[in-house]
């Protein structure tokens, strides 16, 4: 076992050089604000900082990992399929290549093009020779003659480039158009993304951003052309929403979504002149055109997601409101998370506990079939091929490398494309626990690990979360993530409060004023890990980023007793400010202050207690996590702001109560997710389920609850060390607190 470094000596200090603001009538000290700068001090401050961690970070057990995590990277990764007028469009990064190629074929069984190829793109070569720009994203034209995609380098501002097929010559190059994307939620079908085709394949819809005043961003909607160049459409200001597009393939008609994340405008572009439509609900909508009609997707009257359907023309002439729509697939207990249209078929993509589930209906609502998903898995970047009526969507767990599937809507038949090949232990479980969070919700936890694990409170694990904006974590695979798991790791996710696993209300139970309650779901997560004997609390650590990083500042500045490690990376930690940094302007409700909110309001004492820098609960005697930062100086405009990476977490200044004891014992499989009375809190008892390889399950009744207590964290011993250097090589971590 290789000799941990020494963490006995403190990092580099930081300089406090307290700014004074007033919030609702009391006066709030920023000491870090110097930080948000990009002067000489704060690129001695990063370079200070790197050098600390970098000194503990490269351990000996990195050399030791190095191969297997080098192995691990030397498999092929299949992306999503685009299916256009009989092509098929796909992305496959090779072993040994740096970024995916995107290639054409007319079938699964013959040959493919090669269209766009980054591991190309030398004149820019980075360390190591490799590429500093990749292919961020690509669009078929509606006849497949053209491709559309994105070039980004460094700071994610992205050049368009049109290519015809199947030779892949760049037909034209849009310059610098800033932070345009495929789709603003991932690869979902139903979400419309910041560029979009013309019908006949002759031009463009696009959302150019570029940095606006006082750390702001500045959005255009323009129409580019072939030999016209671009004429800018819209040119809508912070209060609007992020402007999203989407197209008719079949008419080209227009349509604009202004989305802050918890709610969705729409106006329709005819006859030159832009109109309002479905603008009666404060809901999230998103519109999907299919054969004459237009499906809408969304949480209005609906917290867990319904379809309704009006016709093309009365969205286009924009005389249609939610109210007069067609409910076509009404609400479920499960939460709808996407649906994609074929002329004859709608595919609904479904969670149930945290669990992807699909459906078939026909355009009238009619259940038509369920398509086989395994147990504890996610499905991801479904996608249909209307002249076939076929779909294609990638199957993943955290104990299955994601495969590529194709499945005949109109008969079942599934058959799978492509997998990604990773060497996984045989003996690797999922379980799912139901642990019982503040007022007395109940939290879904996964947990994989190998079945010879023992629950001796004597095993590393990592827990990891998010809960925030609307934004499931469900099941999925990282092969980075396997040695961990096959040295006997434990790894676990909770479905924090803030994401959408259940819906709208799970939503806004973890937003604003109820932010704390997404803290509680991570904290009682971690106390479930170790009363049940998965872990003990100076072998648990617990990981995040962007919004979880959030959390994790604020767990560990709240119970720093529980966690004997933490990754917190590019966190959002200065909530009073947030609003103020880059894309947040323009609204993120989850966390951000609006002036003009459009829901209720919450007021500065609990922003202020939200905010991880200020929280209170932990006292300065107790031991806690050392504290590394690794930082950059890099600024990109419209996406991490300084404030996201360079704000230190408090030290604490009072110390929180000993974790809550949780039972652990055999419960009904359709949990409710409704509250409990208030006035005491009673034992959780968990029904778990175990998913094994070959795709079986069955339940299980959990061993018997490990007391709690609380622990002063000294030293971590060699063992701890050395599996808290292995996430850090598994995840590649930016800030990291053993």
């Amino acid at each position: 076992m290789p000799t941990p470094p020494d963490w006995t000596a403190d990092p580099p200090p930081t300089r406090r050089d307290p700014v004074t603001d007033e919030y609702h009538g009391s006066e709030i000290a920023d000491p870090y604000r110097w930080l948000e700068g990009d002067d000489e001090a704060v690129r001695e401050w990063t370079a200070a900082q790197n050098e600390y961690a970098d000194a503990h970070l490269d351990a000996p057990a990195r050399d030791i990992l190095r191969s297997e995590m080098r192995s691990l990277s030397a498999v092929s990764e299949y992306g999503t399929v685009e299916a256009a007028d009989g092509r098929y469009f796909r992305t496959v990064r090779d072993p040994g290549d740096d970024h995916a190629r995107l290639v054409v074929g007319e079938s699964f069984e013959g040959d493919w093009t090669r269209l766009v190829d980054p591991n190309e793109w030398r004149a820019d070569a980075g360390i190591g020779g490799a590429p500093t720009r990749s292919m961020s994203w690509f669009l078929p034209s509606p006849d497949g003659d053209r491709v559309a995609y994105g070039v980004a380098g460094g700071d994610e501002r992205v050049d368009i480039h049109v290519a015809s097929v199947p030779d892949g010559e760049d037909e034209a190059v849009l310059d610098d158009c800033g932070r345009v994307s495929r789709a603003f939620v991932g690869y979902d079908p139903a979400s419309p993304g910041t560029v979009a085709w013309d019908a006949d394949g002759e031009g463009l819809y696009y959302v150019a951003t570029d940095a606006g005043p006082d750390g702001g961003v500045v959005t255009e909607l323009r129409h580019w052309q072939f030999g016209g160049g671009a004429d800018v459409l819209l040119a809508p200001d912070d209060r609007d929403g992020w402007p999203l597009v989407r197209t008719d393939p079949a008419s080209g008609t227009l349509a604009v979504a202004f989305h802050d994340a918890s709610a969705t405008d729409w106006t329709v572009r005819a006859d030159g002149e832009f109109r309002p439509v479905l603008a009666d609900g404060d809901a999230e909508t998103f519109a999907v055109f299919g054969d004459g009609r237009v499906f809408v997707q969304t949480d209005h009257e609906a917290p867990r997601g319904r379809v309704v359907a009006c016709s093309f023309d009365e969205f286009r002439a924009g005389h249609v409101s939610l109210a007069d729509c067609e409910t076509v697939l009404p609400e479920r207990e499960a939460v709808l998370q996407s649906v994609a249209a074929t002329p004859r078929f709608l595919v609904a993509h479904y969670s149930e506990d945290a669990c992807a589930r699909l459906a078939v209906y026909d355009h009238g609502g009619v259940h038509l079939r369920d398509l086989p998903v395994p147990d504890a898995s996610s499905v991801s970047k479904l996608r249909t091929d209307p002249d076939a009526e076929a779909a294609f969507y990638l199957v993943e767990g955290f104990d299955r490398p994601p495969t590529l599937v194709r499945t005949d809507l109109a008969t079942g038949d599934r058959r799978e494309l492509a997998s990604v090949e990773v060497a996984t232990p045989d003996d690797l479980v999922v379980r799912r626990a139901f642990v019982e969070s503040s007022g007395g919700v109940e939290v879904p936890v996964f947990v994989c690990h190998r079945a010879s694990v023992e629950r001796d409170g004597d095993n590393p694990a990592v827990l990891h979360g998010y809960g925030g904006f609307r934004s499931s974590r469900p099941p999925d695979f990282d092969r980075f993530r396997v040695p961990f798991l096959a040295d006997g790791g434990v790894y676990a996710r909770v479905s924090a409060r803030g994401g959408h696993e259940y819906g709208e209300e799970w939503h806004e139970d973890g937003m604003r004023a109820a932010k704390r309650h997404t803290f509680d779901d991570f904290v009682a997560a971690g106390e479930y890990l170790c009363s049940a004997g998965y872990t003990s609390s100076d072998r648990l650590a617990v990981a995040g980023r962007s919004n979880g990083g959030l959390s994790v500042g604020a767990v560990v500045t709240r119970r720093p007793d529980l966690w004997a490690a933490a990754r917190c990376s590019v966190p959002l930690l200065d909530l009073l400010r947030f609003h103020r940094l880059g894309w947040a302007r323009r609204g993120r409700p989850s966390t951000a202050t609006r002036r003009t909110p459009r829901r209720s309001t919450t007021s500065g004492r609990t922003r202020r207690t939200t905010t991880s820098r200020r929280a209170s609960g932990i006292r300065r005697s107790c031991s806690r996590p050392a504290r590394a930062t690794r930082a950059s100086t890099r600024v990109t405009p419209g996406r991490w702001p300084p404030g996201y990476r360079r704000r230190p977490t408090a030290v604490p200044s009072s110390c929180g109560r000993p974790p809550t004891p949780v039972t652990a014992g055999a419960r009904p499989p359709r949990p409710s997710r409704q509250r409990r009375p208030t006035g005491g809190r009673s034992s959780t008892r968990c029904w778990e389920w175990t998913s094994k390889k070959d795709g079986t399950a069955q339940t299980v009744i959990s061993a018997p609850a490990y007391n709690t207590t609380t622990r002063n964290i000294q030293t971590a011993s060699t063992k701890c060390q050395y599996i808290e250097t292995v996430v850090t090589e598994t995840w590649r971590s930016a800030v990291y607190c053993p």
